[in-house]
């Protein structure tokens, strides 16, 4: 089953129109739209603006599966919708995101969804998003109950947040509440761009269009999921793992990081511990400081990316 959590109807449309999905009473107070595409069967969910309502369809919806059994093995949740752009690049031809990192502005926790998914890197180009609960805006929206002192359009632009590209008000509530249902490697995130923090500029007709112009993508990635050949096992001595976790000094949202990039590595066939033979000294008898240990998983990651191009 593809569970796919849409904040807006008029991002969801494209996908309900090509798909065929039919609209379908399963929780009340949620609009859902099921059916299916090959051999997929698929439910599409509108969940509404902002991290709390997204969290609380997800559980909704997810609770629902789990009460009757349709949550297996078999299972991919996709997070798909637009966000703004929070650097100046243009909106024209901007391609499909995919997300490697979601930051929550509001505790700062990160998380980190799958990327390595068959046809997602390959369709869709990866980056970080912070996550909010204000509208990201450059005028100040007077509907919100923040001071008028806080404004996130400028908290971020003066932070100068420079490893993040984009923000929205839902993936972080979506992963933090399926992550009690769901593994890393069975979520995915993705994004297009809409806005430059301009609300003048946003309509439900400019995101239909936006979200219609990323539908080939979309579909390619659908395209590429099958479970059937989908191994779900970690080929990798667990004793390592420990090892070069306490190395890294991973927190626990670290260590199932590591080990979604050692699964990776081991289903295409890259020698990861070549990666970390030229970089760990001492073999890994003395630790890292947490923020250079994660600093290392971003470069193995990296690492992946590269010789995971050459193996296509």
């Amino acid at each position: 089953m593809i569970y796919i959590f849409v904040a807006l109807y008029a991002e969801a449309k494209p996908l309900i129109k090509k798909l065929n999905l039919n609209r379908k009473n399963l929780v009340k107070g949620v609009q859902s739209f099921c059916g299916t595409y090959k051999d997929l069967d698929i439910t599409l969910s509108i969940t509404g603006v902002g991290m709390i309502e997204a969290s609380s369809t997800c559980g909704q919806i997810l609770s629902w599966a789990f009460i009757n059994d349709s949550l297996s093995t078999d299972n991919l949740l996709i997070n798909y919708g637009s966000c703004a752009y929070i650097k100046n690049s243009p909106l024209k031809d901007s391609p499909l995101y995919v997300l490697n990192k979601i930051t929550n502005l509001d505790n700062f926790k990160s998380y980190y969804p799958d990327i390595f998914m068959n046809g997602v890197l390959e369709n869709a180009m990866e980056t970080a998003c912070l996550c909010g609960s204000q509208i990201y805006s450059c005028t100040y929206n007077h509907k919100s109950s923040l001071p008028d002192t806080y404004n996130v359009y400028d908290y971020i632009n003066k932070n100068c947040l420079e490893e993040y590209l984009l923000y929205d008000m839902e993936s972080a509530g979506i992963y933090a509440c399926a992550s009690k249902y769901l593994s890393p490697d069975k979520m995915i995130f993705l994004k297009f761009a809409s806005d430059v923090g301009d609300l003048k500029e946003i309509s439900p007709e400019s995101i239909f269009r936006e979200s219609e112009k990323h539908y080939d993508a979309f579909l390619k990635i659908l395209d590429s999921v099958n479970f059937k050949t989908k191994n779900t096992s970690i080929n990798v001595d667990t004793a390592y793992i420990q090892k070069l976790s306490e190395f890294l000094d991973c927190s626990a949202t670290m260590e199932e990081q590591l080990k979604q990039y050692l699964h990776y590595a081991d289903i295409m066939d890259i020698d990861y511990r070549k990666f970390f033979k030229g970089v760990v000294k001492n073999d890994m008898k003395s630790s890292l400081n947490r923020r250079n240990g994660k600093a290392l998983l971003d470069d193995f990651r990296r690492y992946l990316e590269r010789l995971g191009e050459g193996h296509e």
